[in-house]
C-alpha cells in the first residue's frame, strides 16, 4: 500500500511503502518505508552573470532579455521560471534623474523562493549641447540694410541631449543700440529635465540706421543788369549749405 501525506503530493510530504505480511496462522506483521521529500529553495546559476551597469538616460533602463537572466533548477532538476518585480531607488537623487532603477527576479518552488536582481545605475549628468542650423553665423554686419536683419526662431538653433531626441531651444532677443549702431543678439538656452544646462548660443547683427540727410537752401538772389542783355550773377562758390 502506498499512502501519500498530503494526499495530493505535489511538493514536501511523505510517501510510505507499508508491507504486510501474512503466516499460516493468519497473523499479521507490517513493516513499513517512508520517504521524506523536502525540497530546498532553488539554486539561480548565475555565475558569469552582469547584475549592474550605469546608465545615462532613464529609457536605456529596460527589462534585462532573456540571455541577460540566469537560469535556476529546483532539487529535483526541474527548470523554475522566475517572475520580475521593478522597482526603483532614488534615496539622495532625483526621480528619473539619479538613483538605481531594479530589477527583481524571484524563482519560486514549492514555497521556498530564491532571488537575483539586474541594477541600473542611473545619473543624468551629460550636458546638453546648442549649435546653430542652416550656416548661421554667430557674428553678422549688416552694413546700412536693417531689413536684412532676420528673426530666428528655435528652428535656427539644434539641440543636442542624448536622452531627448525632440529637445528644443528657447530662444529670446535683445537689440540696444548708440547712436546710429544697432545691435539685435538672439539667445538660445535649454535646460534638460534634469536640470543640466546647454551652454548659451548667440548670434548678433550689426547694422547703422541712419536717415537720409537733408540740405538747407539759400535765399533768393538778383542778378545786377549790365547794359543790355547782361547781367552780373552773384558769386555763390563760397556759400555753405547746412545738411542734417
Amino acid at each position: 500500500v502506498i499512502t501519500d501525506n498530503p494526499a495530493s503530493l505535489t511538493c514536501e510530504g511523505t510517501r510510505t511503502y507499508t508491507y504486510t505480511y501474512e503466516d499460516c496462522a493468519r497473523l499479521e506483521f507490517v513493516w513499513e518505508y517512508t520517504y521524506t521529500i523536502e525540497k530546498s529553495a532553488p539554486v539561480i546559476a548565475s555565475d558569469g552573470f552582469e547584475t549592474s551597469k550605469n546608465i545615462s538616460c532613464i529609457a536605456e533602463a529596460t527589462a534585462p532579455t532573456s540571455a541577460m537572466i540566469p537560469s535556476a533548477t529546483n532539487s529535483c532538476g526541474e527548470d523554475v521560471t522566475p517572475t520580475m518585480e521593478r522597482t526603483t531607488d532614488w534615496t539622495g537623487g532625483k526621480e528619473n534623474c539619479t538613483g538605481k532603477i531594479i530589477y527583481t527576479y524571484t524563482y519560486t518552488d514549492c514555497g521556498k523562493s530564491s532571488t537575483w536582481s539586474y541594477t541600473y545605475n542611473l545619473n543624468n549628468t551629460v550636458a546638453p549641447t546648442i549649435s546653430l542650423a542652416n550656416g548661421l553665423s554667430p557674428n553678422n554686419d549688416l552694413a546700412c540694410d536693417p531689413s536684412a536683419v532676420p528673426t530666428l526662431t528655435d528652428a535656427n538653433f539644434i539641440v543636442t541631449d542624448i536622452c531627448d531626441a525632440s529637445a528644443t531651444a528657447t530662444v529670446t532677443s535683445n537689440e540696444t543700440h548708440d547712436g546710429c549702431a544697432y545691435t539685435r543678439v538672439y539667445t538660445a538656452t535649454y535646460t534638460n529635465g534634469c536640470g543640466v544646462s546647454a551652454e548659451p548660443a548667440t548670434v548678433t547683427y550689426t547694422w547703422i540706421d541712419a536717415p537720409a540727410p537733408t540740405i538747407g537752401t539759400i535765399s533768393d538772389v538778383t542778378a545786377t543788369a549790365k547794359g543790355s542783355c547782361k547781367y552780373e550773377v552773384p558769386d555763390l562758390s563760397d556759400i555753405v549749405l547746412a545738411a542734417t
